[in-house]
């Protein structure tokens, strides 16, 4: 006596499309959220002050043209914040000093993302 065969298939397709582009856009959102707090921080310490602040603090502005420098830029993966040029092309000298011209460094950058890396969305899961 011979037994039928039957064959049973299955085939899954699946269209990962939506899945990446939902990662992607959250991706995005996190780093545009977290790059905007870090470079507001950046600016409100940057202040209006007469006299030159001390080595090793924020720099004060006189005119505010280092303030207004401070721009933000998101990438695939990864943002950007400093300050450009032409309004703030002494935020370089500011942040890493002159020796030469006996200008000890006074970081805003990384100051302000360690004032602001409480307040960075939770959506990264605690990895910064």
């Amino acid at each position: 006596m011979a037994f039928p065969l039957i064959l049973i298939a299955t085939r899954v397709q699946m269209n990962f499309g939506p899945l990446y582009k939902a990662y992607d856009k959250g991706k995005r959102v996190a780093l545009t959220d977290s790059i905007k707090i870090v470079a507001k921080e950046a600016k409100k310490t940057i202040r209006k002050r007469k006299g030159p602040s001390e080595p090793g603090n924020p720099p004060h502005g006189k005119s505010g043209n280092l303030r207004r420098s401070i721009r933000w830029k998101v990438g695939k993966s990864v943002a950007w914040a400093g300050s450009t040029w032409p309004k703030g092309p002494h935020g370089q000298l500011m942040k890493w000093g002159a020796p030469g011209a006996n200008l000890l460094p006074r970081p805003f950058m990384l100051p302000a993302l360690a004032a602001a890396r409480n307040r960075i969305p939770k959506k990264w899961g605690g990895i910064l």
